[in-house]
């Protein structure tokens, strides 16, 4: 039947609930190549959508559920344009990169690039023309009826954008130059005051950071100082910025040569001056030159930089560097991690922070001297040299970089410097190491099913229901189930329920030919690449109790053993063949072979759809459960909806309903699992002949006196049951012998003649199945009663005969019973000799003693 039906209908909402949207946030920077989020900008068209599935219950009825799903058309910010392009979505958990299909279309996603002359989006103009903004200067990406979640929120999304200033050439990042020339002199988002004149010569900074790869990708997403900012850029390319002379000028602080990205870097490390006791001023009493150390103990000999790392969706990571002859020595001293955002790349990262290292941990020894006016053209790190002959340090022409210069109220130039040791300032390049592991995609494809199995199950394996079973899988690593919808008329479709595991199924790779039950000869060889299954063996007790039951065909076969004989390719024996009611048969190379199991669904349809056909679509899920296909993508899979009825059980327990007695033997059995039909067989007692066969629809038979007369009276029979349905027969129950023994010879038997009449008398039988007594006669001794002679009967020990011709005649006498007085079947009495004297008389009562006996003259009531 289509079985109870419920029907639930959830909340339908009217709005987008929006996460994100925030009036007066400034717009995000960016140069390289990083990962921005965005900004609700705009919203409209929005649209609840009613969708009804039916799950569960039986036939095709069961659970009607209504749910909403909800569409809005958007408008998302991501910051200043123009842009290049967005090569990455990030949408909550799921990852759309661009491949055959762009990411953004894949998130069903477009977008503008943010140029000054960028026109309105067409959607807003024919639909909202008074809300239809051009957003000049601004990158968003934007959808029509995009989807929303069933509680009407945009999902989470950020963005991995290439900006406008990037290196080029391949490389994504961008040059520190560049992105400090275009941050300070923008024209829409460049310092107020700054222009080109305020900028010196950076062209030294630009070949540094280009030959040794220290490139950066900052995402500005929040106001700070722009000191800040420079500052990090600057330190991440190891490089001094500084203010002299009216500009803004960089020095890189590397001090060997470096070539890369098609720029070869040479270090000026040629002193400015090379300074001594003579140039110093000093009071009197004070040294010319006064030395400060960092107490080695204060010093960091492990330090870390945090950065955004590109490999790993730009999450946080940190890059380490330790000396580890300076832990050895002083211990462990580890600083707080310095946060680089600006650079995306771990081994940028890595190098960054070995220069960091070398500069925090070598760089301790900071000199301070007073020059005259006469120096006046020195700027922050230049290099000098240092010399002293009267002071307990003893200086011989000793370099330093000059890190500050005051001038005091004297006029004279205060300087600090900080000692040069050689090699300090460059590091060798480091691929670094992401901290990226695994990073799962939860809107990976699914891939789509492999050609699934439908069938109609053996009804032996259903209880009797009628049920489709379907054995789906996929060769993709990414396939996590699928849902399974149904059509009765191909087009309206409902959902009935889900497949979460992969079944084995697969084909033969050679033909297994018929055999009897068991099969220890022949091998089930099989191939499951389809659904890239893996089988194993088992024990005989379980092959026998079907824990490795499999369909081949329409047979059902179990297996003890599987041996691998390639990838996804078994030897299966030995075998059970035409379990639970099927038939066993031969099956060709490439017949289907489907391991039963808990991976395969079931869907009881009900007997009213009986000869329908039914259409299956199967769209598919990945292994986090979402990317589900579009049902309209999927193929259409076809079964007829035609019961698969396996033969019934073997009839048990065939007996006697009650003694046989009378004129009836009555048989009955144990009902047989799906049987509509016995076959009751009666035999004589060698099993071999059989008698009769008589056909019921329920378990019991009846086999009469008058039918057992016809077929040949016997006095024991051999029966045995078969169940039957229209799938067969099923095995032959065990034999029932049954025995019926005819009533004991009379005692006393006796005939007395007479002129014209003759009586025959005896004892009164005393056993309890008598129906009657009968006199068998002849005129000739040792006839046969079976084939001549008279019968005579009645229902007490007294007969009589009469009609005879004078003569001598011999008569035997018999008791009988219901079943029967056939003389074969009777204990006779000796011939008995009487007389008829006179003769004549009416027709004689038996036949006469010539009327061809009990064969021909059986009476009536024996009929």
């Amino acid at each position: 039947m289509l079985g109870k039906k419920t029907s639930t209908t959830a909340t339908k909402l009217n709005a987008i609930n929006v996460q994100s949207s925030t009036l007066g946030r400034a717009l995000s920077l960016g140069w390289g190549r990083g990962r921005m989020s965005c900004n609700l900008g705009w919203y409209g068209g929005f649209r609840a959508i009613p969708q009804t599935t039916k799950t569960g219950g039986k036939g095709l009825g069961g659970s009607k559920n209504t749910t909403y799903t909800y569409k809005a058309s958007v408008i998302m910010m991501l910051g200043e344009g123009p842009i290049a392009g967005v090569r990455t979505v990030y949408k909550d958990k799921s990852v759309f990169t661009n491949g055959a299909t762009s990411a953004l279309a894949q998130a069903g996603l477009s977008l503008a690039t943010g140029e000054v002359d960028q026109a309105p989006w067409g959607y807003l103009v024919s639909q909202f023309p008074s809300e239809a903004l051009a957003y000049s200067g601004i990158a968003y990406v934007y959808a029509a009826n995009y989807d929303l979640s069933d509680s009407a929120t945009l999902s989470n999304h950020s963005f991995e954008v290439d900006f406008a200033i990037q290196l080029g050439g391949g490389v994504c990042d961008a040059d520190p130059r560049d992105i400090a020339v275009d941050y300070l002199t923008s024209p829409s988002h460049g310092l107020p005051g700054w222009s080109a004149g305020l900028i010196g010569d950076l062209d030294n900074w630009s070949d540094y950071a280009r030959a040794t790869g220290l490139l950066l990708s900052p995402v500005e997403e929040s106001q700070r100082r722009a000191s800040e900012f420079l500052l990090e850029i600057a330190q991440a390319s190891n490089t001094e910025l500084f203010w002299s002379e009216g500009l803004l000028k960089a020095t890189p602080l590397g001090d060997a040569p470096a070539t890369g990205n098609g720029v070869t870097w040479t270090p000026d490390l040629t002193p400015c001056y090379h300074l001594s006791e003579d140039d110093f001023l000093a009071d009197d009493g004070e040294p010319p030159v006064v030395l400060e150390i960092v107490n080695q103990t204060d010093a960091y000999n492990i330090v870390q930089v945090e950065f955004r790392d590109r490999a790993n969706q730009y999450n946080a990571a940190i890059a380490t560097a330790q000396d580890l002859a300076n832990i050895v020595e002083f211990g462990r001293r580890k600083q707080d991690p310095t946060n680089w955002q600006s650079i995306a790349d771990a081994a940028v990262a890595q190098k960054a922070t070995q220069l960091l290292l070398q500069r925090t941990l070598y760089t301790r020894e900071r000199f301070k001297f007073r020059l005259p006016w006469d120096f006046v053209l020195l700027e922050p790190t230049n290099i000098v040299t240092l010399t002293t002959v009267s002071d307990g340090l003893l200086l011989d022409h000793l370099p330093v970089r000059i890190a500050e210069i005051e001038e005091d109220e004297d006029g004279q130039l205060v300087v600090l410097a900080n000692a040069l040791p050689m090699g300090a300032a460059s590091a060798l390049s480091s691929t670094g190491q992401s901290g990226a592991g695994y990073q799962p995609n939860a809107d990976v494809a699914p891939g789509s099913v492999s050609d699934p199995v439908l069938f109609n199950a053996p009804s032996s394996l259903t209880n009797g229901r009628r049920e489709i079973w379907c054995a789906a899988s996929s060769t993709s690593p990414n396939w996590g189930g699928c849902e399974v919808w149904i059509s009765v008329d191909g087009t309206t479709f409902s959902r009935v329920g889900v497949i979460e595991a992969p079944a084995r199924y697969g084909e033969l790779t050679a033909a297994l030919a018929l055999s009897a039950d068991p099969d220890n000869t022949n091998t089930l060889s099989v191939d499951l690449a389809e659904s890239l299954g893996t089988i194993a063996g088992g024990t005989a007790a379980e092959m026998n109790a079907g824990a490795t039951l499999s369909l081949v065909g329409n047979e059902l076969i179990s297996y003890q053993d599987a041996t691998l004989t390639g990838p996804h390719q078994y030897d299966l024996s030995p075998l059970r063949r035409g379990l639970y009611g099927t038939v066993p048969a031969s099956h060709s190379s490439g017949a289907r072979f489907v391991r039963l199991d808990d991976a395969i669904f079931k869907l009881d349809y009900g007997a009213l759809s009986v000869g329908a056909t039914v259409q299956v679509k199967l769209p598919s899920f990945n292994i986090f459960g979402r990317a589900l296909e579009s049902l309209a993508d999927v193929p259409e899979f076809t079964v007829e909806l035609e019961p698969a009825t396996a033969r019934p059980d073997k009839a048990g327990n065939v007996r006697l309903a009650q003694p046989w007695t009378g004129t009836t033997l009555n048989v009955v059995c144990d009902a047989a699992e799906r049987a509509t039909a016995y076959k009751f067989r009666f035999f004589l007692p060698d099993e071999t002949t059989l008698v009769r066969e008589i056909n019921s629809s329920s378990p019991t038979a009846t086999y009469t006196a008058s039918l057992a007369a016809q077929d040949g009276v016997q006095r024991a029979y051999a029966i045995e049951c078969v169940a039957t349905n229209s799938a067969g027969d099923a095995a032959p129950s065990e034999w029932l012998h049954v025995t019926n023994a005819a009533p004991a010879a009379v005692t006393a038997p006796a005939i007395a003649g007479g002129a014209t009449t003759a009586v025959g008398s005896c004892d009164v039988s005393v056993d309890a199945d008598v129906a009657g007594y009968v006199v068998f006669y002849s005129d000739t001794t040792g006839f046969d009663p079976s084939t001549s002679g008279g019968v005579v009967s009645a229902g007490i020990p007294s007969v009589q005969i009469f009609g005879l011709p004078a003569g001598t005649y011999y008569g035997r006498i018999a008791a009988y019973d219901g079943w029967t007085s056939n003389p074969a079947h009777l204990n006779l009495s000796s011939e008995i000799t009487f007389t008829i004297t006179t003769g004549g008389g009416s027709t004689p009562s038996g036949g006469g003693s010539s009327g061809g006996g009990y064969q021909a003259q059986r009476l009536r009531e024996f009929e």
